[in-house]
């Protein structure tokens, strides 16, 4: 009979968390050149607690354009204003609160070609991530179409906190 030997284990703790997360790259950043002496630091890996306020982000940007009566479907924005709020999350850009002014914000980036030579820096792991954890959130929402009108309120609060 073969003796089962326990592993060696340490208590969690902050310092570990924090060494623990370090090994995901997510504090990485990497120096991209945008061209006429133009520059961006982007972290090609995303955390999820970084990821989650992206996402919840454009969640409140398909809230706002609603109240605006701005249809982001027609006009072919939907992915893009997601992608938007990636490249405020994780690069160094100036954020932009004001939703007409993220368009504003969002054509240039288009205009000037930036907006995917930015995008490509992103790893795909992370893309994939978003990708997941949007088509999640929108299961989650379209399941809460059935509940009453003030619960889906309260929902719509906790995502704009």
């Amino acid at each position: 009979m073969t003796e089962v030997k326990q592993m060696e284990t340490k208590k969690l703790n902050l310092a570990a968390l924090k060494n623990e997360v370090s090994r995901f790259g997510y504090n990485d950043t990497k120096k991209v050149l945008l061209g006429e002496g133009y520059h961006l630091h982007v972290h090609p890996n995303f955390s999820d607690s970084r990821l989650d306020k992206a996402v919840l982000a454009y969640f409140k940007d398909i809230d706002d354009a609603h109240k605006a009566k701005i249809s982001l479907a027609s006009e072919g924005n939907g992915s893009a204003v997601m992608f938007l709020e990636l490249i405020f999350e994780f690069t160094d850009i100036t954020k932009v609160k004001d939703f007409k002014k993220k368009l504003e914000v969002m054509s240039l980036l288009h205009d000037t070609g930036y907006f995917a030579k930015i995008i490509a820096e992103f790893s795909k792991e992370s893309i994939d991530k978003t990708t997941n954890k949007v088509n999640a959130l929108a299961k989650e929402i379209t399941r809460l179409g059935g509940l009453a009108k003030k619960q889906q309120e309260e929902f719509l609060k906790t995502l704009n906190k």
